[in-house]
Order: structure tokens, then sequence, then C-alpha cells
């Protein structure tokens, strides 16, 4: 985890002098990941980062570091790779999964497997729903990681 955040620092101090980057985020609050340094010249400096994410509220806050969330769409639950959680147990270590719900599912946007980590519906497991049973995705599709 330390040279990921190693890098993060780096690219948010190479862009002090950068002009500002724009992008577009859903809709809640949104959380800027900031680090606090101290060292023997300087008492106190906050390196802001680049690193944005969004959660539907203040009481929701970010549980991972910067890219370690297991659902890019709930930045307030469970981490990936075993990284440290900021969060209460119950919501860093969920209980054991629930059973998949029983249907076909489709959203319009390809299979269950188009959903697995590393496919490009794989950020969509938090927000896509069955066109029919209105069910969402990440309930349907073992391959998001939220049932079984």
């Amino acid at each position: 985890y330390s040279e990921k955040m190693t890098k993060l620092a780096e690219r948010a101090i190479t862009k002090i002098n950068e002009a500002m980057d724009t992008s577009t985020l859903g809709p809640g609050l949104i959380w800027q990941f900031v680090y606090e340094i101290r060292d023997l010249c300087v008492p106190l400096w906050r390196l802001k980062t680049n690193a944005l994410v969004v959660t539907k509220s203040r009481d929701d806050y970010p549980c991972c570091l910067p890219e370690y969330a297991e659902d890019n769409i709930n930045q307030h639950g469970p981490c990936k790779l075993n990284s440290p959680c900021q969060c209460v147990k119950s919501v860093c270590e969920p209980k054991s999964l629930k059973k998949c719900a029983n249907v076909k599912f489709e959203a319009g946007f390809g299979p269950c497997y188009s959903y697995a980590e590393g496919s490009q519906n794989h950020v969509y497991c938090g927000s896509d729903y069955d066109l029919i049973t209105d069910i969402k995705v990440q309930e349907a599709c073992h391959e998001c990681g939220r049932c079984a």
C-alpha cells in the first residue's frame, strides 16, 4: 500500500503548478484525500491529492484508501486486497454473503459475467438494475462479489 500511496502523493506534488482537472462525479458528498505531513522543518502541512470519491452523505465517509474500495459506487464499505479499512467492523467485514437472487439478470448492458472485477461493467454493480424485476445486479450476479 505504501508504494501506491507514495505515487499518489508524488502525482499530487507534481500537479501543484498545473491546471485543475475537471471530473464529472455522481450525486452525493465529494471527498478529497488529504495527507497531513509532519517533518522537522515544517510542523504540519497538508497535501491535497487529486483522489476524489463520492458517498451518499457525510455519515457514509470513505472506508478505504484511494482505489481500494471493493465497490467503486459504495465507498462506505469493505476494502479489497485486505487493505486497511477505517470504518466499523460491521462495515469493513460484512457477514457471509447472502444468496444471489434467482433471476436471469438483464440490465441491457451485458450478462452477469460482464460485471466481473476487471470488466468494464464492474463499476456499475451497485447501480444497474434488472429491466424486469428491478433487482440490483449486485443482488443477482455473484460476479459483483456481493452475493453467492
